[in-house]
Order: C-alpha cells, then structure tokens, then sequence
C-alpha cells in the first residue's frame, strides 16, 4: 500500500527487521575497522565483538549533506513527503548533516514536506520510536500527527543500559581514563539513561555484572509502575545474550510480559559501548531531563 509520506531512519536505530512495512527505509551507515568501511548491516556481528575483544576500535561515520539528499530525492519525486527520524543530535552530527540537507530540498520541492525528528534516543530507543511512528502510520496518522506524536513519545521511551569494560566509555570521552581503569580493575558496572535531551548520563554503579542486570530491571520495575508495556518491551546486547536471556525472564515473571523482542546490538552502536552492553527499552514516566 502506497501512503502520501515515507517514513526513514538510519542505521543506528536497529529495528528488527520483523517490523519493516512498506514505504519505510533505512539509511544506511558505515563501520570503520582498521582504516577500511563496511556496511554495519553486513557484518557479523560475532566477528566484529570479537576483533574487539580483542584490541581494535572501530569508528563510525555519520550521514552527511549529500547522502540525505540522495536518498530522499526519489521519494520527492514521486509526490511523497518524508518523515525522517535521526539518532540524537547529543550523539552524532548526522541531525545537523540531514536537517540541512532538508531545507535545501524544501527550495527544490516547495509543494512536498520534510520532517527532520531529532529521536533524542540511540539504537532501541530510537527504534521504538520508529515502531510507534509505524503503527501510528497503519492507524491512518496524517503527516502533522505523526510530527506531534514522536515528539511527545521521546519524553515516555526510557533507554537503560551497563557496560561491561569502561574503557569504551573513556575513549568516547564520557568518562576520565582514571576512573574507567579503577572502575575496571574492581568490576565497577556503570547504569546509564539517555535522558530527554538525547545526552548519555550515568546515574549509578553497582559492583558486578549480576547486580547490573538487576539494576536494569529493578529500574524498570520503578519508572513503568502502572503502565502497561505488553505490546512491546525491547532488548538489545552487544554478544551477551545470556545475560538478556536473564533480563528477559525477570521482566516476564514479574510482569507477565510475553511480547519481548531481544534483538543484538548494530556495530554502529556497539563500536561506542563494547561487548557486552546490555541495553533495555520500554514506556515509563519521569524521565530523567
């Protein structure tokens, strides 16, 4: 089925590929490793933990000016108008690469609409805005609602996530090198949220990785309270997929939950979190400003 707008993202926000529909695309973002570009999509995502693991640090491009408006243009020309949902502009200069590329083809297209969305979310986060926005779309959202709706649905989507090696942390110049080989050295597990305005911020620590995984559902467990999350509860890891395992079951048992999608985590995030992240995603309040 055609619809008068088309609704895109890139590849940070990692939506299972069970939820693609029909005038929805990715723009698609590259994985530096060793001074080479990949694809993000067509690597393993094994191997690519594993080289890690084992001493590389990968980098990641952003999406610039001409990309988006590549991109966009066929979608223009056919009469449809974009909807288009970037990584947190906190995170990465993509926003700023694709806002621009927006307003120079609203000057070559001044009948169509351009909606650039600045997710304030990274990888699950932002894919479940991507989900919502799709559904919305299927429920017969016009283009103005669809605007009004994810900008409200930022301040509801709750992003919590551990790290398992500091380091990564330090190299992406969110903590000092100090405190990330202390940290490390006594098993220090970082808990952190993306707040309202899309910026990463640590809000406590716990000793061990099994009280990590508990952090996050206890967390869940506190911000979600009286909201119902059956539809969708999203998990992702960097190759650690017994501890979502884990995480999974406690969210099950004490919420009864059965719609809970385990996903692993693109390298475009994970080159900036390392193995072993383990990420949680759902509906709650009071979102950390």
């Amino acid at each position: 089925m055609a619809h008068d707008y088309v609704i895109i993202s890139d590849a940070t926000c990692n939506l299972p590929k069970q939820f693609y529909e029909d005038d929805f695309a990715i723009i698609p973002m590259d994985v530096i490793i060793d001074g080479k570009a990949y694809d993000a999509d067509t690597l393993s995502k094994k191997e690519f933990y594993d080289k890690m693991r084992a001493g590389v640090f990968p980098s990641t491009s952003l999406i610039n000016t001409t990309t988006a408006i590549d991109f966009f243009t066929p979608y223009l020309e056919k009469g449809q108008d974009v909807f288009f949902i970037c990584f947190s502009s906190k995170l990465s200069g993509s926003f700023k690469s694709v806002t621009e590329a927006g307003e120079e083809l609203l000057e070559r297209y001044p009948d169509r609409k351009i909606c650039i969305i600045d997710s304030k979310s990274a990888s699950g986060g932002e894919g479940m805005l991507v989900y919502y926005c799709l559904k919305k779309r299927r429920e017969g959202a016009s283009f103005q609602e669809l605007v009004d709706f994810a900008t409200s649905f930022r301040d509801v989507c709750h992003h919590d996530f551990t790290v398992n090696d500091l380091m990564h942390l330090y190299r992406g110049g969110r903590l000092k090198k100090s405190a990330a080989i202390v940290g490390t050295a006594i098993q220090v597990k970082p808990i952190l949220i993306v707040d309202t305005e899309g910026y990463l911020v640590p809000i406590s620590k716990v000793i061990g990785r099994k009280m990590a995984v508990k952090a996050l559902f206890d967390k869940m467990c506190e911000k979600s309270e009286g909201i119902d999350n059956s539809e969708f509860v999203y998990i992702e890891h960097a190759d650690c997929e017994a501890d979502a395992l884990t995480l999974k079951q406690k969210i099950e048992e004490h919420f009864g939950y059965k719609n809970i999608i385990i996903n692993e985590m693109s390298p475009i995030i994970g080159a900036h979190v390392g193995p072993e992240c383990l990420t949680l995603f759902y509906i709650g309040k009071d979102k950390q400003k």
